[in-house]
């Protein structure tokens, strides 16, 4: 069989399954295995795919027909202008947190202080994508990046490692634990993109969203956006600094409310 060919077989698939976008995965997952893009693949459509790479290319096809997120398949997916491994045990990043770090830089910005020396925490820090987003617009911004499963944390280690990112220091830890705060010290400013979904509206999720890990979803009524009642930011070393000149928002299941 052709490249094309190859490639042909394993789109059709995806769109028996129900794939909402099964040329960009199809694409996606082809690149995966021979290393050719979309207009590669034009150009090279004609030549003979190796029985092996073909076999391959469809096993990822048939994981991601069963619903397998195609991020996982990959291993990887871009975040702003660099890209993050990802995989079983992390959250997905998405454009809306794109639009979180933009919007937290706009801030700090916007308050004068760009160019200071700001110590930070990013809380739930999962695969660093805030965290390492932020150091990427704000080169003099330090931050510690928390997270406290042990799957999560294996790819926050490895994205800082891999971006060569001296600023973002991960730690592991449970921002609900009084004793966690004792390491971070001096913060600035604290960010976070915490579980959210009520436990309720789970199951209605798409089945893709349904394989990322439980715990970065449910908001559940333990875990919101806590300055005034988390303990690894409500440490005697957090000054309170305030970037952005408002106030902060509590959300979880149940709570959606601003305090001061």
């Amino acid at each position: 069989m052709t490249l094309r060919q190859v490639y042909q077989k394993g789109k059709v698939l995806l769109e028996k399954a129900g794939i909402e976008t099964p040329a960009f995965d199809a694409v996606c997952l082809f690149q995966k295995v021979f290393g050719l893009d979309r207009q590669q693949l034009i150009i090279h459509g004609t030549e003979t795919a190796a029985d092996s790479k073909a076999d391959a290319y469809w096993m990822l096809c048939e994981k991601r027909a069963k619903g397998r997120p195609l991020q996982y398949i990959l291993g990887e997916w871009p975040f702003m202008d660099f890209t993050l491994r990802v995989g079983d045990g992390v959250l997905v990043p998405r454009e809306e947190t794109e639009l979180l770090v933009y919007t937290v830089a706009e801030h700090i910005k916007s308050a004068g202080l760009a160019r200071a020396d700001l110590q930070g925490a990013d809380l739930c820090g999962g695969s660093g994508a805030v965290a390492l987003g932020l150091s990427s617009l704000l080169p003099r911004l330090k931050l510690f990046c928390a997270e406290f499963y042990e799957e999560a944390f294996h790819y926050l280690e490895e994205n800082v490692r891999l971006l060569e990112n001296k600023a973002v220091c991960p730690v592991r830890l449970d921002v609900l634990s009084p004793e966690a705060a004792l390491p971070v010290s001096r913060l600035d400013l604290v960010v976070s993109n915490p579980p959210y979904v009520a436990a309720s509206e789970i199951a209605g999720l798409q089945r893709e969203v349904q394989q990322e890990p439980y715990t970065a979803l449910d908001g559940g009524g333990r875990l919101a956006v806590l300055p005034s009642d988390c303990p690894a930011v409500d440490s005697p070393s957090t000054s309170r600094r305030n970037c952005s000149g408002g106030n902060w928002r509590r959300t979880g299941a149940g709570r959606d409310e601003v305090v001061s």
